[in-house]
């Protein structure tokens, strides 16, 4: 909006997950050169393990990050927070059906679990969905985080009526 330009990045985590470069040593570099642009850089932190999470989450603060969002184990924390000038939520959520393994059908996931054995998931389908979201507020001049908001909500989809015919 106006013109005020905003940094995004993306880090993974490595506990629990494939072998990938260190988020450690990059963000540090990633962060000192988008500041060169813009004060406002929101870290989205795709992860398993919320411990890493909080960790690298204090340590984005410390290099001067606007926002954390934690992503991944699609269940949405209720920690979120200012934390330091930053905004921060272990993890965001997701968004799809509530009656589901996290976003997945169960007899699916059910079958994985009991079997130990590779099966392809299903997304479930379902007319009842929770959409979770963060709301935060920063200030375009210094890029601090002002506000924070955790958005939770259950609703019914609708038929559409036009595919009936």
């Amino acid at each position: 909006q106006n013109g005020v330009k905003v940094g995004v990045i993306n880090f993974l985590g490595r506990v629990f997950m494939s072998p990938i470069d260190s988020q450690w040593e990059l963000a540090k570099e990633a962060i000192e050169e988008i500041k060169k642009v813009t004060p406002i850089i929101i870290i989205d932190f795709h992860a398993e393990a919320t411990a890493e999470k909080i960790c690298f989450g204090k340590y984005c603060c410390e290099l001067g990050a606007s926002a954390f969002f934690g992503t991944h184990t699609h269940v949405q924390t209720a920690d979120e927070k200012i934390l330091n000038n930053m905004a921060y939520i272990t993890d965001a959520g997701f968004c799809g059906s509530v009656d589901s393994v996290i976003g997945m059908e169960y007899q699916t996931s059910l079958n994985r679990f009991l079997t130990c054995m590779p099966e392809r998931y299903d997304v479930a389908d379902s007319k009842d969905v929770q959409i979770n979201a963060v709301e935060v507020e920063i200030d375009i001049n210094t890029g601090y985080a002002v506000a924070i908001k955790r958005i939770s909500c259950n609703s019914k989809l609708e038929e559409n009526k036009e595919n009936e015919n």
